[in-house]
Order: structure tokens, then sequence, then C-alpha cells
């Protein structure tokens, strides 16, 4: 077990199975863990229906209520590193993170000796194209709107704060709460 991807969501039904045949689609041996905050509109359930086809590999958690979007991500980080895995990707439902970076991200990680990887609009490359809908991502799945940094460059940072703005984390960095 070395990667993972926290994708929460609340009211996902119609991005949440094509988010997840995307990150699947990459086969990259990504697993993918949902934190549901108890969607009205059956989102966990469409999760429960593909686990059989994604097996070992599509996790979910599901919360009561609606308990904000940070909280998910903490919950996801701690659930993810008390299972062992290395590597720690996070994402939204709705297409608005390119799966195709995900490989860019371990990379950076894996490869480069980045402790952090971030996929950004505000980093060269990136951008926002038609938030929203369903597309193929700010940076054009080039890596091109990602930033690496090391460790001491975010010593300090509150996970809280920087789960708003992560989309790809080695477990180190996490653990313990800060980075």
């Amino acid at each position: 077990m070395e990667k993972i991807v926290i994708i929460p969501t609340y009211n996902e039904k119609e991005n949440i199975s094509s988010i997840l045949h995307a990150v699947f689609g990459l086969n990259q041996q990504f697993h993918v863990l949902i934190i549901d905050d108890g969607s009205p509109d059956g989102t966990a359930e469409i999760v429960k229906e593909l686990q059989p086809k994604f097996s070992g590999q599509l996790f979910l958690e599901e919360r009561k209520g609606k308990l904000g979007l940070g909280t998910a991500y903490i919950h996801g980080f701690k659930w993810a590193i008390e299972k062992g895995y290395k590597y720690i990707f996070e994402m939204d439902a709705d297409f608005s993170h390119n799966p195709n970076d995900l490989q860019h991200l371990y990379n950076a990680c894996k490869n480069d000796g980045a402790s952090l990887a971030i996929g950004s609009r505000y980093v060269k490359g990136g951008g926002v194209v038609d938030h929203g809908a369903v597309q193929g991502g700010a940076d054009g799945g080039d890596g091109e709107g990602l930033a690496h940094v090391r460790r001491e460059g975010v010593v300090g940072q509150d996970v809280e704060h920087v789960a708003e703005r992560v989309f790809g984390d080695r477990e180190a960095v996490v653990q313990g709460g800060r980075v």
C-alpha cells in the first residue's frame, strides 16, 4: 500500500463514478478513499456499488452530516496513515483537479525528492479552466501547474491550513499534525 487518493464528497452523484473511473483508469495502482458527509443524493450508495469492481482499492468512510472539507481531509489523512500509506493525495470529485496530474505529483515526491507537491492555479502553468464542469484540468496534464516544495519551505504550517491547498503530499509531511 503505497499511494492513496482522498476524495471528500457531498452530493457528488453526478461526478463520483466518472472521477473514480478516471483515477483507476490511470492504471497506476492508486487506491481511493471517499470521505462522504452523509450526501442525501446517494453518493455513498454509488461508491458502495462500485466497491466490488475496485475490490481492495476503493474505500468509503461515511460521516454523519456535512462536517466540512478540511475535516474530511484530516479524517482521510489519519485513516491513510493508520493503514500505512506512504503517499497521500487529495482531490475534489468535480474534476477541478486533473486526475492525470496524480502521477506527476507522485513522481515529484517519490523520484524527485520533494516532501510536498502541489497542483495549484497560482504557480507557472496553473490556472482555472471552466471550474465546476468536467474538464481536462488546469494544467493540461503535463505537470506545468505543479510546485515542488521541500519540507523546510513549509515548516510550521498546520495541516488544517495545508489541507485546503494541497493536492499531493508524502505521509511523513502530515505525521503528527504539522508539516
